[in-house]
């Protein structure tokens, strides 16, 4: 099944656990890039 995962930038580490164990699941995940960048420290924050 695919999965969008749409919420506030401010549960981003949360957004991507769920990404995680859905996938483990075996689910396509799509989550917006930048969560995926700010968390791995390659972006900043917007707030």
């Amino acid at each position: 099944m695919k999965i969008t995962i749409c919420g506030s930038s401010s549960f981003k580490e949360k957004i991507l656990e769920y990404k995680k164990l859905l996938e483990k699941l075996g689910h396509e995940v799509i989550v917006h890039p930048d969560y995926e960048a700010f968390v791995r420290g390659e972006k900043g924050d917007w707030f």
